[in-house]
């Protein structure tokens, strides 16, 4: 697994510009349990896909991309549940056991070029106030045709 550090710390401040989005964490293949980033969904589609799952962590989330290779999430802390908490932001580092796919209207709003996976790994946890910051490395999805050439 690899861990993405950042020196010059792109958090000096609180967010001020960017997509709102609600952060489910967990696993994608393990249906939101374990560790990492089970879906990122647009803040007014959240309510109505996930008011039946109540047991989801989530996180309210400011979400900004400066450029195609990192994704800087700024969770707001007290949108997050103590046992979420505990379970993903106990140490330095927050763990994504899998990738996730950035959702094509974020995408969007993001003004990023081409379709994205927020890529595995561990990520390190940079608390600036309100906010737990990560900064999240970003990978090109694959095209149709780039599949057949791995398979």
């Amino acid at each position: 697994m690899v861990y993405y550090e950042f020196s010059n710390h792109p958090f000096s401040t609180s967010p001020r510009t960017g997509v709102t989005a609600n952060i489910v964490l967990g696993s994608p293949k393990k249906n939101c349990e374990g560790v990492g980033i089970c879906r990122i969904e647009r803040a007014r589609d959240h309510q109505k896909k996930s008011a039946h799952r109540a047991c989801l962590c989530t996180a309210k989330a400011l979400l900004s991309a400066k450029d195609d290779q990192h994704l800087l999430i700024f969770l707001v802390k007290h949108s997050l549940a103590a046992c979420a908490v505990k379970k993903h932001f106990q140490g330095e580092f927050f763990q994504m056991e899998e990738p996730v796919m950035l959702p094509e209207a974020i995408r969007q709003e993001l003004a990023l070029p081409t379709p994205f996976w927020l890529s595995a790994g561990h990520y390190e946890i940079t608390d600036i106030g309100h906010h737990l910051a990560l900064k999240v490395a970003l990978s090109p999805a694959l095209t149709p045709s780039e599949h057949l050439f791995i398979s």
